[in-house]
């Protein structure tokens, strides 16, 4: 992911002034870059205060993240339509694999729509071969119907990455649209928006796809700051 110019959107904190990182230890720096809380714009032309996150030509990752590479499977349930997005992270680039929506037909019995959503879900896994799954949490329905056939349409899907023993990282909805556009109550249009600039890819997908593009992006981000807490405590 690429940090020069202004097509760049990093979850940075915001600090009062970069001076005050540039003399703190690689364990402080880490710790600081934890407690990071909404998506900022990395200054161009700001100090290179970390030489183990800088490769020295503008852009700015993980040198531990270099050789490593992940595809990540975003699903955003739903019982008329399921969106899916893969994202496959390689050196910190995280680049768009491939993205759709499941629409099952809705003129059929309930039960035979969630078995459309696990048998075309369980086809995609097979094909694009994912090694994690993101999926968005249910949210709280006002309708406990509503909300009960979300939830097994959501389980249809998780039932198809237990069915290729992917292991699947729960988020809430607000965790996912702040981990993008910083505020947890932003609209679809501008989770799609910010997906698309994370990408670097114009954001022609359904709303419900870029909302699973945005759960796989929170995850790649999650797992990111895991592992740098992991190393600033050793």
């Amino acid at each position: 992911m690429k940090v020069e110019g202004r097509e760049s959107v990093f979850l940075w904190k915001c600090f009062p002034s970069l001076s005050k990182i540039c003399h703190c230890g690689k364990n402080s720096a880490l710790l600081l870059l934890l407690k990071m809380e909404a998506p900022r714009r990395f200054p161009v032309g700001a100090p290179r205060f970390l030489p183990c996150l800088h490769s020295g030509r503008g852009n700015l990752f993980p040198l531990f993240f270099m050789s490593q590479s992940i595809t990540i499977i975003g699903i955003d349930p739903g019982s008329r339509n399921t969106g899916w997005g893969v994202v496959r992270e390689v050196s910190g680039v995280l680049q768009l694999v491939d993205c759709g929506v499941i629409r099952p037909p809705l003129n059929g019995e309930f039960a035979s729509r969630l078995g459309v959503i696990f048998k075309e879900m369980h086809r995609v896994l097979g094909r694009l071969k994912p090694d994690e799954a993101s999926v968005e949490q249910v949210f709280t329905a006002k309708n406990a119907a509503t909300a009960l056939k979300l939830g097994q349409a959501r389980g249809a899907a998780i039932a198809a990455c237990a069915a290729y023993d992917l292991p699947v990282r729960d988020y809430e909805p607000t965790v996912i649209k702040k981990s993008l556009v910083g505020v947890g109550r932003a609209d679809k249009e501008q989770v799609s928006f910010m997906v698309g600039r994370v990408l670097g890819v114009k954001p022609d997908w359904a709303v419900d796809t870029g909302d699973a593009l945005a759960a796989a992006i929170c995850h790649l981000t999650h797992r990111r700051f895991e592992r740098l807490a992991r190393l600033s405590a050793r």
